[in-house]
């Protein structure tokens, strides 16, 4: 309500003024582009008044022109530009100006809450010379979060010795993106191992690695839990054996056999009873920690948010 009121007040009279400060013949090149710029927003061409504003401030560094370059790169859905834009614009205004200063510092904030933001980060055995650009432009792969326009973006990825590789992103209004990325691996026959691409296979390898890896070491511990339990119920055969022939102070008498071939049998099994334990509990407890971690290892945000604005009735 309050940013509608500012926009009200600044619309009325303004207009007049920046299209009746000057004469056509009178006009300088800034003013002339910003005319344009507002003709171009009347009969519904955005891409051109934007195009008339941005030359416009450039020609001449003028207030009016930054504050509808900012609302027009908002309409038109570009909102990291129209960030930018009314900072620029918070900065730029001078102390009579306290109006658009603070039209300028509402829309800096509705906008940060809006904004989508990407990050980029180097993958641990990325190569030093690897290049990033994003939509044509280099970008610097900082780990940083930087402001982007929502829509749908052109990542490239090359380095030397490499194949290059490309990823489009698609981002809604609010929604935090972090990439890691590595070129492709080297052309065929170069003769050198080749390494992931960083794409969402390959950054979902990990987890389907935990996950083969948990359930791999959880079959060895029930296997060995099997063979623990198969040994102990043959052990209890053997002792069972030795008390029916020796007795329960298995003191067998002299010359028989069964006793001590009972004995003999419980001894043998003691090993691998052992053995089968401890595979059983070191499989079983890496088992479930491998997958205990591939269940957590997974996420993903995003938001979605209003955009349009009305048109401002800025003078120049």
């Amino acid at each position: 309500m309050a940013r509608g009121l500012a926009c009200a007040a600044l619309s009325v009279g303004l207009l007049v003024a920046s299209v009746a400060g000057a004469q056509p013949s009178e006009e300088t090149a800034g003013q002339r582009l910003f005319r344009e710029g507002r003709e171009a927003l009347d009969r519904g061409e955005v891409d051109v008044a934007c195009a008339r504003f941005e030359a416009s401030h450039l020609a001449e560094g003028a207030l009016g022109p930054l504050l509808n370059l900012a609302n027009c790169n908002e309409k038109r859905g570009r909102i990291a530009s129209a960030l930018a834009d009314w900072q620029r614009a918070a900065t730029l205004a001078r102390a009579d100006q306290a109006e658009q200063r603070r039209l300028a510092e509402e829309r800096v904030a509705d906008l940060t809450r809006r904004v989508p933001t990407l990050t980029l980060r180097r993958a641990a055995l990325a190569p030093v010379d690897m290049v990033v650009r994003l939509d044509g432009a280099e970008a610097t792969v900082d780990g940083a979060a930087r402001p982007v326009d929502p829509g749908l973006h052109r990542i490239e990825i090359s380095a030397a010795g490499r194949t290059p590789t490309t990823r489009e992103i698609r981002l809604q209004e609010a929604q935090v993106l972090e990439l890691t990325l590595e070129p492709g691996p080297p052309p065929v026959g170069a003769g050198v191992a080749p390494t992931k691409e960083a794409s969402p296979a390959a950054e979902g390898a990990g987890t389907s690695t935990l996950l083969v890896g948990g359930l791999v070491a959880s079959g060895v511990g029930t296997l060995g839990l099997a063979l623990f339990g198969v040994t102990g119920v043959m052990a209890l055969g053997a002792s069972s054996d030795l008390d029916a022939a020796c007795g329960a102070e298995r003191r067998c008498p002299p010359g028989d056999t069964e006793g001590r071939d009972a004995a003999a049998r419980g001894e043998a099994l003691l090993i691998p009873n052992a053995i089968g334990l401890g595979v059983g509990a070191v499989g079983l407890g890496v088992g479930i920690t491998l997958l205990v971690l591939h269940a957590t290892s997974e996420k993903d945000a995003a938001t979605a948010m209003r955009r349009s604005e009305q048109p401002l009735q800025i003078r120049f």
